[in-house]
């Protein structure tokens, strides 16, 4: 069985009608017509408070579980012991900012792209925006099957028919090759 908090959270609800149906229950009917059922250890008696209409302590944990809705933006709120009795509000630890540093989305580059026809050498550029070369050629590749560049194979019929010349990841400046060591 799960260990109680105390103090409890309570807000003030006005009811039409709020009546003990059993030694465990009562029965709440709101001026709107719902109706619904509250254990008796969620209810902390009635708010003296209130003078245009009658008003109930009810935990605020039930609330949000139940039919009845509080209609008040700034609804009236109070704090019950153990014993029942309105007591103050407990001291919460102030929270701290931003515990962890957010993570960091990896940065994504800009690929210009410079790819050819085959059987024609007609040369085609287009740009992809990737986080590394690979998927920007995999990008490329999907782009090209789905028909989604200036030359493609469904216009033209033809398959493996593109050659990737070159990879910018600024117009003008290439890439530079790696080199090795002899």
């Amino acid at each position: 069985m799960k260990k109680e908090i105390w103090p409890k959270k309570c807000i003030s609800v006005r009811l039409k009608i709020f009546r003990r149906i059993t030694d465990k229950c009562y029965i709440a009917v709101a001026y709107d017509g719902t109706e619904d059922y509250i254990p008796a250890s969620e209810f902390f008696g009635p708010d003296t408070e209130t003078t245009k209409s009658r008003g109930y302590w009810i935990a605020e944990w039930i609330l949000k579980r139940k039919i009845l809705q509080r209609k008040t933006k700034n609804p009236k709120i109070a704090w019950f012991g153990q014993d029942r009795k309105r007591c103050p509000a407990p001291e919460t630890k102030p929270q701290q900012e931003n515990p962890r540093k957010p993570r960091r989305t990896p940065r994504r580059t800009r690929f210009h792209v410079t790819y050819e026809n085959k059987r024609t050498g007609e040369e085609f550029k287009c740009v992809v925006v990737e986080l590394n070369e690979e998927t920007a050629k995999t990008n490329l590749m999907t782009k090209f099957f789905s028909g989604k560049l200036e030359f493609s194979p469904i216009e033209n019929g033809l398959k493996n028919e593109i050659k990737i010349k070159s990879i910018e990841t600024r117009p003008g400046r290439n890439k530079p090759e790696a080199t090795t060591a002899e």
